[in-house]
């Protein structure tokens, strides 16, 4: 476990010596992570309750303004984060587990089970994912739980597919003949000797599916199909402060839309430089 930890952290601690965009990306995920820790006691004032006028424009006292019903835009936006945050986190973390699992066994089975699990996954990605997300919410209901559900099912076949692919490849190494020469099952050839080699492409691919979780989950409430209010939540935010845009009220959407621009940069960006420390072809190496 801890030599695991040790590739794991390697590529992350050489970000700090490697080019701007990288060191930056890495500031970036770093302050979001903080952000997510802490935010919800730095807002200076309750998220649902009212903090000033209606509709105050940014001032000392409200740094983002208020909304319809005087609540401070900044809290909402720090709570907000959290909660997208946190939302998008579970979903790829069941996403990345049920991905390695099935992808995996798949790709270690071979014959006609990865026949036909990799075309169930060509069914699921043949839909496009915030359509598919937006059936399986449609289906199950609108609410926390069920967007949790429907963003880790759209992110599945990702990592069942980049799971299966890295299993294809190491499984005839001599280190698996060797541990299955010695009577090891395939359950614990798949747990101990393969899935452990494998993981730096999957904490790439999880880096990048965070930014896109995040969208996904911003735009379900965007469309009033996720989160309700009063709840915080970014897409819904944007959603209510588009329509007073015309009124000259832009603080109500701009400042989440600039939290959501910055998360999903931000991860992308890490993710990038991730890539390019467990990749050596993209070092030109």
């Amino acid at each position: 476990m801890r030599a695991l930890l040790a590739t794991l952290a390697r590529p992350v601690a050489s970000l700090r010596g490697g080019d701007t965009l990288a060191r930056a990306g890495l500031a970036i995920v770093i302050v979001l992570l903080l952000l997510a820790l802490v935010g919800g006691f730095l807002a200076p004032f309750d998220p649902l309750r009212p903090a000033g006028a209606v509709l105050s424009p940014p001032s000392r006292l409200n740094p983002f303004g208020t909304d319809i019903f005087g609540r401070d835009v900044l809290s909402r936006v720090l709570h907000a984060f959290r909660l997208d945050l946190a939302i998008a986190g579970s979903a790829v973390l069941a996403a990345t587990l049920i991905g390695l699992m099935l992808g995996g066994g798949a790709g270690y089975l071979g014959g006609r089970v990865d026949d036909v699990f990799m075309r169930l996954v060509d069914i699921v990605q043949s839909f496009p994912m915030l359509i598919l997300a937006m059936a399986l919410v449609a289906l199950l209901g609108v609410g926390l739980v069920n967007v949790v559900l429907a963003t880790a099912i759209v992110n599945i076949p990702v990592f069942a597919r980049l799971a299966r692919s890295q299993i294809l490849a190491k499984r005839s190494l001599d280190y698996v003949e060797a541990a299955r020469c010695s009577g090891a099952s395939p359950l614990r050839i798949l747990v101990v000797h393969l899935a452990p080699n494998i993981l730096g492409p999957v904490v790439v691919q999880a880096t990048l599916s965070l930014a896109w979780a995040v969208l996904n989950i911003t735009a379900l409430s965007f469309l009033g199909i996720g989160i309700n209010p009063p709840t915080p939540e970014l897409g819904l935010m944007i959603a209510e402060g588009a329509r007073h845009l015309v009124s000259g009220a832009w603080w109500l959407s701009v400042f989440p839309g600039l939290a959501l621009a910055l998360t999903v940069f931000g991860f992308n960006l890490f993710g990038d430089a991730l890539q390019d420390r467990f990749d050596p072809r993209r070092r030109g190496v």
